[in-house]
């Protein structure tokens, strides 16, 4: 990639996030959608049974895929290696690999059921998720290829068939069938299957089942280490979940998760930011000015990451009673602190450039695993005595430790002088806006949705923004 102006960089990166996060949209917006849809056929126990199996289910994957994803994609973006060789040896892997897991699952189901839920009578919804695991770790590799090769529309479109499927799925198995838990997991299985038959055509294009033992010991390299990270990251999302069950609190299972998932939307620009992000460190590593772009790009992502905290903090009580049951009112006042954590999870992903460049992925291990570990301490602390409340601040703390702790780890392999005065006004204008929301009250809805734009407006006055700056905002609303 030749040399080019900084904000060329920031505005390609820009196009990307916004596309992979329009997929990221679907999902949460199908899965904001499938709260009501459970929540009134499903009793607020099987709805937190349900909450606690996606959890089961997303711990797993990690084992699922034992960091070959991370590997694959690596080594996919390396000119000297043979895309369908990389590919093919790690795909042939996860085949065989992923069904020896799932027959361990159906076998030990019953067991399973009993260890999270204290009976036996839920080992079908594990039988179910051992399917979707193989279906779902298969699709991971082959929705890397798009992510590889910058083709972020297929990957929406293909994310989109998948939510579609799993709503209207869920809607005719609850609504129609009356199949109560089983049928939202069944719902879940079918999204799976369908996004493998989308991704069937991809997969075509570079598998030819030849598996290189050579190259995939590279993969497998690079990509275990990434495992022990993974694992603490998805504990660091869902201990707080399980926790609440074994303190007793296992009604306020489901009351926490539809909060936390409110406050999770946030994860909609993280998550855009971090399909894009991980192949395009690489391709700019190799510019003369690769800092500057890097400290840039923290600078624009901090200015919407802030905006978007405003508008989920300030909307969710506006429109919450006219979405969700009585009974989850309680969650409102949960999804700031959520999505504050995730305002720094996104912090931590823009300063952890130095490790990937450097490929010290032990590192990560290290920084998520002592995070992961410090929300465990304060879920102990915090949960018996405020329940849902204190499961969020220890998700909030516990994210603001991941960034610091990335930040000084990551700094030390390659430094990037990130403009940290300049980013400190979005802070600024971000509490002028929500003091301004504590003061208005709920007397003046419409004054309250405007808000959150009146953050750009100080910004401005605060003097934020460069010429340069404003001449590519017009360019990405544009373009937006």
């Amino acid at each position: 990639m030749e040399d080019r102006p900084v904000n060329y960089y920031i505005e390609r990166l820009f196009k990307h996030s916004a596309i992979y996060g329009i997929g990221d949209i679907g999902s949460k917006l199908i899965n904001l959608l499938l709260i009501p849809v459970h929540t009134y056929y499903l009793t607020i126990l099987e709805y937190s049974i349900f909450t606690l199996f996606i959890l089961f289910y997303s711990f797993a994957l990690t084992f699922y895929l034992l960091g070959i994803n991370t590997g694959f994609i690596r080594h996919f973006l390396d000119k000297k290696y043979n895309k369908s060789e990389i590919f093919s040896s790690a795909f042939l892997f996860v085949v065989i690999y992923n069904i020896l897991l799932s027959i361990t699952i159906f076998i030990f189901s019953e067991r399973l059921s009993k260890i999270f839920y204290d009976t036996v009578e839920y080992s079908q919804v594990f039988q179910y998720g051992a399917m979707i695991l193989i279906l779902e770790s298969l699709s991971s590799l082959a929705l890397l290829i798009y992510r590889a090769l910058n083709h972020p529309a297929g990957f929406v479109k293909a994310i989109l068939v998948r939510v579609f499927v799993i709503l209207i799925s869920n809607l005719i198995f609850l609504s129609v069938f009356k199949m109560g838990l089983n049928g939202a997991v069944l719902g879940n299985l079918i999204g799976s299957v369908s996004l493998l038959l989308v991704l069937s055509f991809e997969i075509k294009k570079f598998l030819n089942l030849k598996f290189s033992l050579k190259i995939f010991k590279n993969i497998f390299r690079y990509g275990i280490p990434t495992v022990p990270a993974v694992t603490a990251l998805t504990l660091l999302i869902m201990v707080d979940q399980y926790l609440l069950k074994y303190f007793g609190f296992l009604n306020k299972v489901g009351i926490y998760a539809v909060g936390y998932k409110i406050g999770m939307a946030l994860s909609i620009a993280v998550t855009g930011f971090r399909y894009a992000w991980f192949p395009f460190i690489f391709q700019v590593a190799g510019q003369k000015n690769s800092q500057k772009i890097f400290s840039a790009v923290f600078n624009y992502f901090n200015l919407f990451i802030i905006f978007l905290y405003l508008v989920i903090s300030i909307y969710t009580p506006v429109f919450f009673k006219y979405i969700f049951p009585y009974g989850y009112y309680e969650s409102i006042h949960i999804v700031p602190i959520i999505a504050l954590g995730y305002i720094f999870y996104g912090y931590y992903e823009n300063f952890m450039v130095g490790v990937y460049i450097k490929d010290k992925t032990n590192y990560v291990a290290l920084i998520i695993s002592i995070s992961a570990l410090l929300n465990l301490v304060l879920n102990f602390i915090l949960i018996p005595a405020y329940n849902i409340y204190g499961a969020a601040v220890a998700t909030a703390v516990s994210y603001i430790f991941l960034a610091v702790f990335g930040y000084v780890i990551s700094q030390r392999f390659y430094q990037i002088s990130y403009d940290f005065f300049n980013s400190s006004k979005t802070f600024l204008a971000g509490g002028i806006i929500l003091i301004g929301n504590y003061a208005i009250g709920s007397q003046n809805i419409f004054l309250k949705l405007a808000l959150p734009f009146c953050y750009f407006i100080i910004l401005f006055l605060l003097k934020f923004f460069t010429k340069k700056d404003l001449e590519l905002l017009k360019r990405l609303r544009g373009k937006t």
